[in-house]
């Protein structure tokens, strides 16, 4: 997924290596995707999906939220309340999750420390993740500052 979103690569001003800086922060896709894993309705025959758009990322799993959290609490600092244990310990031994109930609350952290709107969540037929890009290259990907997908644009991506 990191080789789909946008890098900036800086001066080596400071060190001898450039800095690097990924659009998205690393961090928050993966603790969305790895959220998606881990929460999941594994007695659904659904894939967990990975979405990128012009304007946003979005990570979709065939599951539902525990029963002690609702879209706005989840939010707010909450316990873990694992949906499947016996995946969710596997995941804490090998460090993809903390079993702290934290890893929401730093997504929305993050998003806002890298200039981006916070996450947006949401249940339709499953749990939608949706992290929104940077507008004005959003803009750029779709074709100039109005959105418009032009005949150019059109054939360059049926190409």
């Amino acid at each position: 997924m990191l080789s789909k979103i946008n890098l900036a690569v800086g001066t080596r001003a400071l060190s001898a290596q450039a800095p690097v800086a990924y659009e998205i922060p690393p961090e928050v896709i993966s603790e969305a995707i790895v959220n998606a894993i881990a929460h999941r309705d594994y007695t659904s025959n659904a894939s967990v999906q990975v979405m990128l758009f012009a304007d946003r990322l979005e990570v979709w799993n065939p599951g539902n939220l525990p029963p002690a959290l609702t879209l706005k609490t989840l939010c707010e600092p909450h316990g873990s309340y694992p949906a499947n244990p016996l995946i969710a310990e596997p995941m804490y031994l090998t460090k993809y999750i903390e079993r702290m109930g934290t890893g929401i609350g730093d997504m929305i952290e993050r998003c806002i420390a890298h200039g981006l709107r916070e996450p947006e969540f949401k249940l339709t037929d499953g749990f939608v993740t949706t992290i929104w890009r940077k507008p004005e290259l959003a803009f750029s990907h779709v074709g100039g500052e109005t959105g418009e997908v032009t005949q150019q644009l059109t054939q360059q991506l049926t190409q």
